[in-house]
């Protein structure tokens, strides 16, 4: 039986390529794609490779306890010898001759083999391809060659921390489940161990593919400009003669309790090798691979990674107890997918200041189990059909009004809304190339119904509110694997074990159900709730009523003209007394007078706020009242501190950490800020991305300086040089400080001159008060920094787009930007340059003050070495921002746009039944003299927001060279100290950049763009730019400012 689809396959709206599905003979089972011009000229693919992968349903899980690695190594033994009878040409030789491109990969429950190849030489390649699946020579004089390629392949990857935290978690399986089994295999499990107990592991590869190697196992994908009749007849010659073995039946629901063990249920901390602190909660659950329709944990990934103030993440962030959280589980992954069970991991990334890890425990499944109530109501209350009704009458009202109307939220409305998000994203995703294509589809033919091969796992096709509940109710109440991860010291951590194959090494501790929070019966005290519907289309924030609104901080200092406290700095107040439990808090941001324009003071000042940082741990009131709470923050204004706690005791608390944080410097006190700024330093130099905004931010704010120098001066630094740097520091001060609560004015003010009078310290000069951040002349400069990264075949290019004395309107213009390019920036450079590594667009500030404003966007690629340069990338970004923007802004839906702004206005709106947040957000204003009523003005901007007006800012202002300024910093392996001299930014080669470009969007989509628009574009194009070559940092900051 064979199936074509046109309809019946569900696709996206760019992908215009033939299906055809069929099974052959012996079991496998085909589907073919051509991308022949036989439909219309309009939708012609211009791929010039031919592709095809075959996968079989054959993995480590698989694997013979006595030789652990042996799918693998059939894998490679396959191909290994290319030697076919009656065969001049071999399938290797013949790929390389011809520019082909060739790998295979084994997983535990699958071995996948794919190649692709210019059409010409496609057919041939194929009918090679498949002789190694009929009658394979597997030699053994080229085993033992295989497994040394295996132990290379071993050594490098069990260098990686994803590699390791797997293989560790496999360790911790019951005995005899195959997620035991060492699954990459090296010289020791397929030599050394076998030989000491004498297996003949080649009797064994040949068994295992006599037995598993079955057709019916077996799925193929191809992908070619034939037609389907010719490519289904050429399938059919060359692979029905591949043996089928059904004898052998692979059933590994008999391991579905893998991790019902003692060892599975503890508290682990693992050695790292990343700088990032984190925790991850492992459940191990009943396979979900039959759940694809419903796709249960997707939707668990929504509510994880929604970022609403009342969500998961938020709250940790509020307690300074993380800066990240999301679900880590692959339906791709049979790691993670597998049909013995299904590991679902919540990683969370903390805040590196080693927070209480039970208290986090505690928190995720106090938010688990309220989900699961949600769930379980929804379940209960089905009302569905209401649901529709108010959508649908809401998004009517929507049309003919711009009047804002407030939906209340459930499970079902949320679920529903990501559906339908997902659904418009699967619609509007450009199609892979041949390769990825035929790699995707071959394995998900062994998860999903032919039709269903490329929207699985991306869409929810049907809701099953009884699968979700039953899911969360599950992780609500089932005792999670916990992983620590971070450096661990040998000389600090004892008892340190070491996993076998891995050499990961780990301490482990004994935990109990009431430890880590997963008890039935505890009732809720935080105060989640889901996101709030708005217009029937976007998720704003559900908020409690409150009696009175919220007023806006009132500026004090105008209250001391004429006193001696007038230059000091600022104070600013707001009395909230309806929200917060009697809670207050004070910030305060303190600046000295003393000009850091010298490495030297500025390594100094970094050194001296991460002393008072320790030191204000050390204040005993804090430590004697639960509800006090303090951070200190450092940066390159100047130390800030937050104090929190009962409106009658936060006065005491306030002038006790002012005492904690100027303590006399002990030398074991110094000793040990100077070890922790070296680590965090050295820690900042391992990154690349902190190196590259360490660099961005040097060439703004003069006072900051190249990580690397800072390093370099602190060796010399001794504890008198740091006394002594403490009392000129606090001997000329600005102070801005802002207190919220249910206190009073009077007690504000006495706060703010007892401070003054604490540090016995004279106003900042006015003539260092406004600092100037450094400008830079619009053009395009170049950095080349060396390779830090771990991985010496890859290199990173991060680009900042820079647009100084920025207003209100371009921040919010910008924003928008830089929201609505995201995703087709990671498409665009995945998909067409097959730039394989992470991909990132970001919208950052830099603001002294309202008149020191700079925006921007922060593009990073990683690449492999052997097939982009620094070169290549930086035209890629050019053409990216030349002609990608411009079309997916100029063909933006406007219902599309509207969603953008809408989010972005909401990222800002005071959430008036939460003081910590009312007052973190007023505060980050006040710091930066940005308290101007923001809101309503980005709400003007969004009624005035059409897409012609996007492009038309986008013209001006990002392909205007007279008006913004793009650094590019490559991080690059440099053997010379040769450096770009120039670069001709719009030359685009053509035999450099991917065919597909002018498909990625049709120029039809500029139909509704200006003449003179598109005219300036092209104008744009032909502007030859000139790359100027930034040597070092700190000369060029010396050159600009003379």
């Amino acid at each position: 039986m064979k199936h074509e689809y046109g309809n019946g396959i569900e696709l996206s709206h760019t992908d215009y390529r033939s299906y055809r599905h069929f099974e052959l003979q012996n079991g496998m089972k085909v589907m073919i794609i051509s991308t022949c011009n036989d439909i219309d000229d309009n939708h012609f693919i211009s791929d010039t490779l031919s592709a095809a992968a075959l996968c079989i349903n054959v993995g480590s899980f698989s694997d013979p306890h006595e030789a652990q690695g042996l799918s693998h190594l059939l894998e490679h033994m396959l191909f290994h010898s290319d030697i076919i009878k009656h065969e001049i040409k071999t399938f290797h030789n013949y790929l390389q001759e011809y520019n082909g491109y060739w790998d295979s990969k084994t997983s535990n429950e699958h071995t996948l083999f794919y190649f692709s190849i210019t059409e010409k030489y496609f057919n041939e390649a194929l009918h090679l391809f498949a002789l190694h699946f009929i009658n394979p020579t597997l030699k053994l004089d080229g085993m033992r060659k295989s497994i040394e390629k295996i132990d290379m392949e071993f050594q490098k990857v069990k260098t990686r921390d994803y590699a390791k935290l797997r293989g560790f978690i496999s360790s911790l399986a019951v005995k005899g489940s195959p997620y035991r089994l060492f699954s990459r295999g090296n010289k020791q499990s397929l030599i050394t161990e076998p030989e000491k107990n004498n297996i003949d592991v080649y009797g064994l590869l040949k068994k295992h593919w006599t037995t598993l190697y079955s057709a019916h196992r077996m799925t193929l994908v191809v992908q070619s400009k034939d037609s389907l009749n010719k490519m289904e007849r050429i399938v059919r010659e060359n692979f029905s003669n591949i043996p089928a073995n059904r004898s052998v039946k692979i059933d590994l629901t008999r391991y579905r309790n893998s991790f019902d063990s003692p060892e599975f249920l503890k508290l682990y901390h693992v050695d790292s090798t990343r700088n990032k602190e984190q925790l991850r909660m492992v459940w191990a659950v009943p396979s979900v691979c039959t759940l694809y329709e419903s796709n249960p944990v997707a939707v668990l990934a929504y509510f994880l990674s929604d970022k609403h103030p009342y969500g998961l993440e938020n709250y940790l962030k509020n307690n300074h107890l993380a800066t990240e959280v999301k679900c880590e589980f692959s339906a791709m992954s049979d790691f993670d997918n597998s049909t013995i069970c299904a590991l679902i991991t919540i990683c969370i990334d903390l805040n590196g200041t080693r927070p209480d890890l039970f208290k986090i425990t505690k928190i995720v499944y106090e938010y688990l189990r309220f989900l699961s109530n949600k769930a379980n109501d929804a379940c209960i209350n089905k009302n569905s059909e209401e649901y529709i009704h108010n959508t649908t009458t809401n998004n009517n009202n929507n049309s003919s009004s711009n009047n804002t109307t407030n939906i209340k939220s459930t499970f079902d409305s949320c679920v529903r809304d990501f559906q339908l998000t997902q659904k418009e994203t699967f619609q509007c995703r450009t199609i892979f190339g041949p390769q990825e294509t035929v790699i995707w589809i071959a394995t998900m033919l062994h998860h999903t119904l032919p039709q269903d091969v490329h929207s699985a796992y991306l869409t929810i096709k049907t809701l099953d509110f009884q699968v979700y509940s039953e899911l969360l109710d599950t992780l609500s109440k089932q005792q999670a694997c916990l992983i620590h991860s971070f450096k661990l010291n040998p000389t600090i951590h004892r008892n340190i074990h070491v996993e076998k194959w891995y050499n990961l090494q780990y301490t482990q501790e004994e935990v109990s159900t009431k430890q880590i929070g997963c008890l039935n019966n505890l009732h809720g005290t935080i105060p989640f709730s889901l996101p709030l519907k708005v217009n029937g289309n976007v998720h704003e924030y559900l908020t409690l009523s409150s009696e009175n609104d919220i007023q806006t901080p009132i500026n004090l200092t105008t209250e001391f003209k004429g006193t001696v406290f007038e230059d000091y700095g600022s104070l600013w107040y707001q009395q909230l007394n309806n929200h917060l439990k009697n809670e207050a808090y004070i910030y305060v941001q303190i600046s000295t007078g003393m000009e850091l324009n010298y490495p030297l003071k500025a390594c100094l000042s970094r050194l001296l706020q991460l002393s008072i940082k320790l030191r204000s741990s050390n204040c005993e009131l804090l430590t004697m009242e639960s509800r006090m709470k303090s951070s200190v923050n450092t940066n390159v204004n100047g130390p800030e501190f937050m104090i929190k706690g009962p409106c009658e005791k936060i006065s005491n608390y306030y002038k006790e950490f002012l005492k904690s944080v100027t303590d006399d410097i002990t030398k074991e006190h110094f000793i040990q800020c100077k070890t922790l700024l070296i680590e965090e330093l050295n820690n900042q130099l391992s990154d690349p991305n902190l190196v590259a905004n360490n660099i961005n931010s040097c060439l703004w704010y003069p006072n900051e300086y190249i990580a690397s120098s800072l390093l370099n001066l602190l060796e010399y630094i001794t504890i008198a040089d740091l006394m002594a740097f403490q009392t000129k520091y606090f001997y000329q001060m600005e102070i801005i400080m802002y207190i919220v609560g249910d206190v009073t004015c009077n007690l504000a003010k006495d706060l703010f001159t007892y401070t003054i009078g604490f540090f016995k310290c004279h106003p900042k000069p006015k003539e260092i008060q406004h600092i100037e951040y450094i400008s830079i002349q619009p053009g395009i400069y170049y950095h080349s920094v060396p390779n830090i990264s771990n991985n010496e075949k890859f290199h990173q290019l991060i680009q900042f787009d820079r647009i100084e004395q920025a207003s209100s309107v371009d921040e919010f213009y910008c924003q928008i930007i830089t929201e609505l390019l995201k995703s087709h920036a990671k498409q665009y450079f995945q998909h067409y340059e097959l730039v394989n590594g992470p991909i990132s667009l970001d919208f950052y500030k830099f603001a002294l003050n309202s008149s020191n404003l700079t925006i921007g966007t922060r593009l990073s690629l990683n690449s492999q070495l052997n097939k982009h340069d620094g070169d290549y990338l930086i035209n890629c970004i050019q053409v990216f921002w030349n002609e990608i923007a411009p079309r997916v802004i100029a063909c933006v839906d406007n219902n599309n746009l509207e969603q953008i702004c809408n989010t972005i206005i909401s990222s800002e709106l005071v959430k008036n039944n939460n003081l910590e947040l009312i007052s973190q957000f007023y505060w980050d204003k006040i710091k930066t003299n940005l308290l101007d009523g923001g809101i309503s003005r980005k709400n003007m901007l969004k009624r005035e927001m059409n897409r012609e007006k996007l492009l038309e800012y986008f013209h001006k202002t990002y392909l205007n060279p007279t008006k913004k300024t793009t650094i590019f910093i490559d991080f690059k392996n440099i053997e010379s100290n040769e450096f770009m001299k120039s670069l001709n930014i719009t030359k685009i080669n053509g035999a450099n950049f991917n065919p597909n470009l002018n498909s990625y969007l049709k120029d039809e989509d500029l139909m509704n763009t200006s003449y003179e628009f598109s005219r300036q574009t092209s104008n744009d194009l032909r502007t030859i730019q000139r790359i100027k070559t930034i040597k070092h940092i700190e000369s060029f900051r010396t050159e600009i400012n003379n």
